[in-house]
């Protein structure tokens, strides 16, 4: 779009058989047949980026009456020139519904403040127009306005009653929920959405009074707004013998009165008798040379249009609206325009236009959340899970709220009470502890991920730094590290309990920690055993685990002396076997022989009685040196368990 000070107003939806350039900031005709109207992105987009409440203001009326000067003049500050584009020629300029670039701000007399957007309308009655367009513009902008100034010219004419009983078709143009023939029951509906209305009356150059008589006084003059009440808007009296035209005025002067919550009317004289100036008016520093009474007129007609102006509210979900919703449902009124039918849906154009913004409030609370967690996970995780699950209760309700202010101003509590379970179930519930669905579980899993990366590589650290120096030849030499291995585990713990975090702590721990303490154990109990030539009792890095590996020793030096027992049996009998052998044999020979193989067995014997004895010696050496390394291995033990008792009523 072009510049605010080049482009001053954009079309908010214009014909069929046009298009809206941006660049040029003009509507290009591409056919001469006209259809329905399409709406205008750059015009929405000014209208979404409305952040409060809005009061749109229409400026309708008859072809070539100068409705957009004085729409230019309810722009505040007032411009020095007309913002919306003006002709001194028969072709108009304005075509469908246009509004101002720049919107402002007003505080209503009630203290509200809202955003004010200026519509310029395309002229009723066009000599190249229809029915139909007249229909359309007038529909949408009765709904759409929260202030309608219908705009005259002269005097007050029969072709403006009939123009104005465009509003008497709206109940059959215009269908809501539970539409009824009851013209009762849709009027009761209408206004309570439609705008205020103000007719203003242009170039007046007669007085108002309720009698005939060209000789009264001007103290007999009425103002505008009661000569239209009592006398154009009067209802003629009716029977079984009235006429259907008459009927016909006066329902359609009852709508006026109907549908409008609030009527005024002022008039505005002449603003120049000079042709010259009256061309140019609109132009920057003419209005300086337009007459005091029509420039008074102007201010003071700014001033009452100002006391007509409210929230705009949408029929018939929603309550006073912002920009965004306001665009949105300019965006469905002209979609959905029958406009063949010459009939408007707003039950089912409101229902989904206020389903959409529901959703889109909801999505938007969605992502205040998401990014609430996510800048707490970049800071903290890892961490205990039941940090996240505060986290996550503080942002959901956070979430919630700014749900629920947004979605204040909608009368429809089942769809938001609908899409407010849904953004619960989209961030994720907690109950009792247990976690479930939603945005909350991806960021549980993410905790998880970065809590064992976290875990190992501290575990890592620690052991290299604290435990890792025992396996070189020269054990630990770094400062600060003990000489006892057994001390410097339980220092790595103690730092590990300290430092660890997240839910995946004590899994790292046992798959990492453990196996390392093990590993680096058995290589100083290698280490020791090649030293010192024996074996070694491993390093108590665990009491458990020391005890089996110590307990281990000594079952195998049991086995060992029962194996030197049975080897002794083995000897005993088999020496006792070889001497019943020889008896026999003694038996049997020749004393000579019997002599000779007496001292020969005699030899034998005392041989196997000296094995025997050299044997049982050794077994009893054995024995010994069984008993004092066992009983060495339970001193060991002992003071090993006294000193970690110590160490750890220290600790405490």
């Amino acid at each position: 779009m072009t510049s605010d000070l080049e482009q001053k107003a954009v079309p908010l939806c214009y014909p069929d058989n046009f298009d809206w350039v941006t660049e040029l900031g003009t509507l290009v005709k591409k056919t001469e047949s006209r259809g329905k109207l399409v709406v205008c992105e750059d015009a929405l987009d000014i209208l979404r980026s409305i952040d409060g409440l809005i009061s749109p203001i229409a400026v309708t009326g008859l072809a070539r009456c100068g409705k957009s000067y004085i729409a230019s003049e309810l722009i505040e500050p007032r411009p020095d020139e007309c913002v919306f584009k003006m002709s001194n020629k028969m072709r108009p300029l304005t075509t469908g519904i246009w509004i101002n670039t720049v919107p402002f701000k007003k505080r209503l007399e009630n203290g509200t403040e809202v955003t004010v957007v200026v519509m310029d309308t395309e002229g009723l009655c066009a000599y190249d127009a229809h029915t139909p367009y007249d229909v359309q513009i007038f529909t949408l902008i009765s709904i759409l306005s929260s202030v309608m100034i219908y705009n005259s010219k002269g005097t007050l004419t029969a072709e403006d009653i009939k123009m104005l009983s465009l509003v008497d078709t709206l109940d059959q143009v215009i269908k809501g929920n539970n539409y009824s023939d009851s013209r009762n029951a849709q009027t009761k509906d209408f206004i309570q959405f439609f705008p205020n209305f103000m007719w203003l009356l242009r170039d007046a150059t007669l007085n108002f009074s309720f009698t005939e008589d060209e000789e009264d006084d001007e103290d007999d003059e009425v103002d505008i707004k009661d000569y239209i009440l009592k006398e154009v808007l009067k209802l003629e009296e009716e029977d079984d013998k009235t006429p259907d035209h008459t009927i016909q005025k006066n329902r359609q002067r009852e709508a006026l009165l109907s549908y409008f919550p609030e009527f005024d009317a002022m008039t505005l004289s002449m603003p120049s008798h000079k042709p010259k100036v009256l061309a140019q008016m609109g132009l920057p520093g003419t209005r300086k040379r337009l007459s005091s009474s029509f420039n008074d007129g102007v201010d003071e007609f700014i001033e009452r249009c100002g006391k007509l102006m409210k929230p705009k509210k949408a029929w018939p979900y929603v309550g006073n609206i912002h920009g965004k919703q306001f665009a949105e449902l300019v965006k469905q009124y002209v979609a959905n325009f029958d406009f063949e039918g010459q009939t408007l849906d707003v039950h089912a154009a409101g229902a989904k236009v206020l389903d959409e913004l529901l959703f889109r409030e909801q999505e938007e609370a969605y992502k205040d959340y998401c990014k609430n967690m996510d800048s707490f996970a970049a800071s903290e995780l890892p961490c205990e899970n039941r940090k996240i699950a505060t986290k996550h209760k503080e942002c959901v309700v956070e979430a919630l709220d700014k749900f629920t202010e947004r979605t204040e101003c909608f009368n429809a509590a089942d769809l938001i009470d609908r899409q407010r379970k849904h953004l619960q179930d989209r961030c994720g519930r907690v109950d009792e502890d247990k976690i479930s669905g939603g945005y909350l579980r991806a960021i549980i899993e993410k905790n998880k991920q970065k809590s064992k990366e976290y875990c190992t590589n501290l575990a890592r650290q620690l052991v290299e730094e604290h435990l890792r120096p025992f396996t070189s030849e020269s054990g630990p030499r770094k400062s600060g590290i003990s000489a006892d291995l057994n001390e410097s585990i339980e220092h790595v713990k103690k730092l590990y309990n300290h430092q660890g975090r997240g839910p995946r702590k004590d899994y790292v721990y046992k798959t990492e920690v453990t196996e390392k303490i093990a590993e680096i154990a058995e290589t100083v109990k290698r280490r020791k055993s090649r030293t010192e030539g024996r074996n070694v009792p491993e390093a108590d890095g665990a009491k458990s685990e020391a005890v089996n590996v110590e307990s281990g020793e000594i079952e195998e030096r049991e086995r060992f002396r029962k194996q030197i027992l049975e080897m002794k049996q083995n000897v005993e009998q088999h020496i006792r076997r070889l001497m019943r052998e020889d008896v026999e044999r003694q038996k049997q020979q020749s004393d000579d022989d019997n002599k000779e193989r007496s001292e020969a067995i005699a030899k034998k014997i005392q041989q196997l009685y000296k094995t025997h004895h050299e044997l049982a010696k050794q077994l009893q050496m054995i024995n010994t040196e069984l008993s004092r390394e066992h009983e060495t291995l339970i001193d060991e033990l002992t003071k090993k368990y006294q000193r970690r008792m110590t160490m750890s009523e220290k600790s405490q």
